[in-house]
């Protein structure tokens, strides 16, 4: 067999084992799928773990906001969100996840903070003091922690 034609067998050997090999990578590595039969809870298109805000049941659609507090634009966003969720109350779910961007300095600290007051029973009083605050902590390059736990105070006083 001539030089040319063993180049061009081994050359084809060479990519059919690095096709397999890479297929055998991206198998093993893949996320598992959600189970979609899950009924942990969750409300259609949301998770368990989300926070849910308006709840009409399994049966109604379900809008779920991917947000950042210290985006200017959904803060913008907020006050349309907050209209829909009154004039479709009791149609629609309104579920919230965090997705705090990397360029935003206070974006962790703000989700942090509304997910303390979570765990407190305050989550949607924190959520609306976070966007109708934004102006006053959005933005800036250092951190508004402190300021956040005094919106957590706040909340706890007025709640008693």
């Amino acid at each position: 067999m001539k030089t040319p034609a063993k180049a061009t067998i081994i050359t084809g050997a060479v990519i059919i084992v690095l096709v397999i090999a890479a297929l055998i990578v991206v198998m093993l590595t893949r996320p598992a799928e959600p189970d979609s039969t899950s009924t942990d809870g969750a409300l259609p298109g949301a998770r368990a773990n989300s926070h849910v805000l308006d709840s009409a049941g399994t049966d109604a659609p379900t809008l779920v906001e991917f947000l950042d507090f210290e985006c200017e634009v959904c803060g913008m966003f907020y006050p349309v969100i907050e209209q829909l969720r009154e004039e479709y109350a009791g149609e629609i779910n309104y579920v919230v996840r965090y997705f705090p961007l990397p360029g935003h300095f206070n974006s962790m600290n703000a989700a942090v903070a509304a997910e303390a007051a979570a765990q407190q029973d305050q989550f949607e009083g924190m959520y609306a003091r976070l966007f109708e605050s934004q102006a006053q902590w959005g933005e800036q390059q250092v951190s508004r922690a402190d300021l956040f736990r005094t919106f957590a105070e706040e909340l706890v006083s007025e709640s008693r």
